[in-house]
């Protein structure tokens, strides 16, 4: 850091003279790899970007974040217990015991329960409800529902 430090409001005239000098170097730097580049192909050039320690930093860091990955994604899955058993074992489970209802007395044939009513039936699916055609359920006034809350 042997760099001076500038004050922090410096004033215009200085300002414009680090500009001027600062966009000098830099002019001088394209015009440097320019040269450089002149007269060569774009595999060369290529190779000369590739040869940059950034570039091969981030070829890098890719190829690992994807073989990371890949472990995280493979390794999981190759190692997941196999759990086959478990449902076949509760497929073939009897079938719940149905609550006894009453004890039948030796002798007396038991009680036996009605079958319940198929669940569509219960709930309704199927059903046709008309409504009256000249009445709209959108035009109905149902009053301001926020004055329940003051």
């Amino acid at each position: 850091m042997s760099r001076k430090s500038n004050p922090p409001l410096a004033s215009t005239r200085a300002e414009l003279r680090n500009l001027r000098n600062n966009s000098q170097a830099t002019v001088a730097e394209l015009k440097a790899f320019l040269a450089e580049m002149k007269g060569r192909s774009p595999q060369e050039m290529l190779g000369m970007v590739s040869g940059n320690p950034l570039f091969r930093a981030t070829v890098q860091s890719c190829v690992l974040l994807l073989v990371i990955l890949a472990a995280l994604t493979v390794v999981p899955y190759l190692t997941r217990e196999k759990s086959t058993s478990k449902p076949a074992a509760e497929k073939q489970a009897p079938p719940p015991a149905e609550p006894a209802t009453e004890a039948a007395a030796p002798g007396e044939p038991a009680a036996v329960a009605e079958p319940a009513p198929e669940a569509a039936e219960t709930l309704g699916v199927g059903e046709e409800k008309q409504a009256p055609p000249e009445v709209n359920p959108l035009d109905a006034d149902t009053g301001n529902f926020l004055d329940e809350l003051e």
